[in-house]
């Protein structure tokens, strides 16, 4: 060769060699070609959810962050910061959970279908989890991937994620706004029974003693009392309710307890003014003069108005809790459900073509660039014999493994 230097000694050194770059090139793109129609296929199937409950208290909870928190942190997120999960980072790390995995390997008989026993759970959910992609886009929006042989399999499987976690954040999610209405439901109930025992107890004493009504003195007396008594109830019932779920050193805790104790002292006041202990109407008529018969029917009347009252109170808790239920509870916007694919993602023949051409490229250079530099390291005497030395031991290294094989 002649005496070229620098990068026109390797271009000329290519081009004087160039026939083995085609050879490899050729080589291992039929190769790869050959190797496309005997793969097995790979199809992918693609969901997509919407997480559409960023304002929901549940999540606000869990990612630490106000309203509009998730706009903040994805633009961020975009800047290299990190601020905290968006809706949709909570979404993919749902879908990722081992009970959404087990749900979705059951609906789909997926240990069946990996060949796979039953038994060997954990290696059915890592064949799942190879088999499964969760992205989240710029925009927040989750995209579910299952890779399969079968088509229809790859479909039906983004489909019972989607719907495994739609069922696991409707029933598993206690939220605040599910905590009170499930606690006012019961309380409803029974102030209802007890509401219905003290009506029922009252027109029975009216039937027996003839006595339809109170003077309006007393009436609206009653009607204060009972209203300052059923609020008081039902301040009682909220701090309880709270309490579930709230700190004592919350503003709402000390808040209640401020307003129960306002209305005790209310109550108290209105209570001492009469000189029966217990009963008080506030009025200027004392209940000393009242008969026994007036007496009870003024203490039946006062507890059908308690109860009255109290049961207006919770009521009115109970459809604010039924809204902030709503409004709490995750709801998952499904922009598309999974398809059947119709062309498999692998192996694609003119991928596999062109990955093969560009291998085949680096080999080609590799194996003219090995061969040139090798030719020049065994020009010098000491490097030849070297080399020899080396290749003589390596033969009898082979010749001794051989021989022990031989033995055996």
């Amino acid at each position: 060769m002649k005496k070229i230097k620098g990068k026109s000694r390797f271009l000329y050194l290519l081009l004087n060699k160039r026939i083995y770059i085609y050879y490899f090139s050729i080589s291992f793109a039929l190769l790869f070609l050959l190797y496309s129609f005997v793969a097995t296929p790979k199809y992918v199937s693609v969901g997509q959810l919407l997480p559409s409950m960023s304002s929901s208290a549940s999540l606000q909870f869990l990612q630490g962050i106000e309203l509009g928190g998730d706009r903040i942190t994805r633009i961020a997120r975009a800047a290299g910061l990190s601020l905290g999960a968006t809706s949709g980072d909570i979404l993919s790390a749902v879908l990722q959970s081992r009970s959404i995995k087990e749900r979705v390997i059951q609906e789909n008989a997926l240990a069946e279908h990996y060949n796979i026993s039953a038994a060997k759970i954990d290696d059915v959910i890592r064949a799942l989890g190879d088999a499964t992609s969760i992205n989240l886009t710029p925009e927040d929006v989750v995209i579910i991937e299952v890779e399969d042989r079968d088509p229809k399999k790859a479909k039906e499987v983004v489909d019972s994620y989607i719907a495994a976690l739609d069922i696991f954040l409707r029933e598993s999610g206690m939220t605040k706004g599910k905590y009170e209405r499930i606690f006012l439901e019961q309380r409803l109930g029974e102030i209802n029974d007890s509401l219905k025992v003290s009506e029922d107890l009252f027109v029975a004493f009216q039937e027996k003693h003839h006595i339809t009504h109170l003077s309006e003195e007393i009436r609206v007396g009653i009607e204060l009392y009972a209203r300052l008594k059923a609020a008081l109830q039902a301040k009682e019932i909220e701090f309880k309710m709270k309490s579930g779920y709230l700190r004592e050193e919350s503003p709402e805790i000390v808040a209640l307890k401020q307003q129960i104790s306002a209305y005790e002292r209310e109550l108290k006041e209105l209570e001492t003014k009469s000189d029966l202990e217990g009963y008080g109407i506030g009025s200027s008529i004392s209940l000393k003069d009242l008969s026994r018969v007036e007496l009870e029917y003024y203490r039946i009347y006062r507890k059908v108005k308690e109860n009255e009252k109290i049961y207006a109170f919770l009521v009115e808790l109970y459809e604010q809790a039924k809204i902030s239920e709503a409004r709490d509870t995750p709801i998952v916007t499904v922009l598309d459900h999974g398809a059947i694919p119709q062309k498999p993602r692998f192996p694609r023949k003119l991928r596999m073509t062109v990955y093969g051409v560009f291998i085949g490229l680096l080999f080609g250079i590799g194996y003219i660039l090995f061969g040139h530099f090798s030719e020049v390291f065994l020009q010098h005497p000491e490097n030849r014999d070297l080399y020899e030395k080396f290749r003589a031991t390596l033969a009898n290294d082979f010749r001794s493994i051989k021989g022990i094989f031989k033995r055996r």
